[in-house]
């Protein structure tokens, strides 16, 4: 049986929106009145996303993300830090009706639709093992393949976390475009540590520009992850808006959000 999901195409917008509008996808999914949902987006200005339970930076990343113009918020789902500088984020949000099964078996089969669409874009990528691994207590999300994760070369490329509220999965994650392993660690590591951990980013983090030589254009992108997800789950993807209610809720949020930051 197909399906329907609805497809939103965000562009680039500020961090505690972005969060605000997965976390209020998700309250109204709850509720009812809106139908299972892809989100694609970017950030503007870049940003650094700390997981929920995650301890706030240290006082000098800190001072290195103000530095850089770059912005601090808090997801509403578990993990490490992630980066938002040149990536593409997407958000799932479903009943847990839909996607059957244990975290480690949703993230499988989400993970499963997006190598589908890295095929796409001439991309091979694959899973990560069940487990995690080889990066200790590196604050840094792309630090560690987790399970499930995709990995291109052995290095990690996509990174995803997932929060279940009210029998809805909200799975978002990160689709490296380009990569600058020094920046990362200047936001993440203190001054002093920095050169010595992004070499070892740099051994163990990918983007497509490395992969491809190029970063394929916006349109590309998503034309090859909704037809990823097409493919792999078996659902049509309509492209909608925001509902005034969502748009009420994460205007709520929104406020928390950056507060919270």
């Amino acid at each position: 049986m197909i399906t329907a999901w609805r497809l939103l195409e965000h562009g680039p917008g500020p961090a505690a929106w972005n969060m605000a509008v997965d976390e209020a996808l998700a309250e109204e999914y709850a509720s009812g009145r809106t139908p299972p949902t892809l989100r694609l987006y970017q950030w503007d200005p870049p940003a650094l996303s700390l997981g929920r339970f995650q301890d706030r930076p240290a006082q000098a990343s800190l001072d290195a993300l103000r530095r850089e113009g770059f912005a601090l918020v808090r997801r509403p789902t578990g993990g490490r830090a992630v980066l938002h500088w040149r990536d593409l984020t997407y958000a799932v949000v479903v009943g847990e009706d839909f996607l059957r099964g244990s975290v480690l078996e949703t993230y499988r089969r989400l993970s499963a639709a997006l190598v589908a669409g890295l095929g796409h874009l001439g991309v091979r990528s694959e899973f990560a093992g069940e487990k995690t691994g080889g990066a200790g207590e590196d604050p840094a999300c792309f630090a560690v393949p987790s399970s499930y994760e995709l990995l291109v070369n052995g290095k990690k490329l996509v990174g995803s976390a997932q929060v279940r509220r009210k029998g809805v999965i909200l799975q978002h994650g990160s689709l490296l475009l380009d990569f600058d392993p020094l920046l990362l660690a200047r936001v993440i590591a203190p001054a002093k540590e920095a050169a010595a951990q992004a070499a070892g980013y740099a051994a163990r983090v990918t983007s497509l520009r490395e992969v491809l030589g190029a970063v394929p254009p916006y349109g590309e992108l998503v034309r090859a992850v909704t037809q990823g997800f097409t493919e792999t789950l078996a659902v049509t993807l309509h492209s909608g808006r925001l509902t005034p209610a969502e748009e009420r809720r994460a205007a709520e949020l929104a406020g928390n959000y950056a507060a919270e930051a």
